[in-house]
């Protein structure tokens, strides 16, 4: 994950659009698939920087736990929270929250997930080479040339970062993040 001060952005329509600074009152965790909610809560507790968890969803591989945090964390600070909170074994990837475009209201988290489309003509073989090289994997196929690929905290980034990484590799049409967008979040 980047540091503070880094440029965030995500390529939409092949154009690349800003997010801006990491907000800091709320994050996302992916627990392991079997870790309960008192596991959670008890994992939570661990760690001084944790409020309360605000919304738990799970879409395809993306098991998304939203959490208020404490002290009032700078964004720098927040994302090095991020690699301490990934060392715990059943943290799979810890996530922030951007603002959306002052157009657009809420705000928008980085799930584990993001889009994949092929060139045409290109074969699934690049996107295993790709998949190999940044240690991502296979969550399911959309179409025949485009897929939904996951990250953790084993990957060679975070689901931003691999969709830019995958994007702005030759034989790529498209890598978006699959984006978490909870409008119910946005009031608290």
């Amino acid at each position: 994950m980047a540091t503070s001060g880094a440029s965030h952005y995500f390529y939409y329509q092949d154009q690349k659009v800003e997010l801006g600074p990491v907000l800091t009152d709320m994050l996302i965790i992916g627990f392991t698939e079997e870790t309960d909610r008192a596991e959670k809560e008890k994992i939570i507790g661990s760690f001084d920087f944790l409020g309360n968890i605000l919304d738990e969803t799970t879409s395809g591989s993306a098991n998304v736990t939203v959490l208020s945090t404490r002290n009032n964390l700078t964004p720098g600070t927040m994302e090095l929270k991020f690699t301490v909170l990934e060392q715990h074994p059943k943290i799979m990837y810890a996530t922030p929250f951007f603002a959306q475009h002052p157009s657009s209201p809420g705000r928008m988290g980085i799930t584990n997930q993001f889009i994949v489309t092929l060139e045409d003509l290109v074969g699934q073989t690049l996107l295993e080479k790709l998949m190999k090289r940044t240690n991502t994997k296979l969550v399911e196929p959309l179409g025949p040339q485009t897929f939904i690929i996951s990250a953790d905290k084993n990957s060679a980034g975070n689901a931003l970062d691999m969709a830019n990484y995958f994007h702005e590799s030759p034989g790529i049409k498209i890598g978006e993040p699959d984006f978490f967008h909870n409008l119910v979040l946005d009031q608290i």
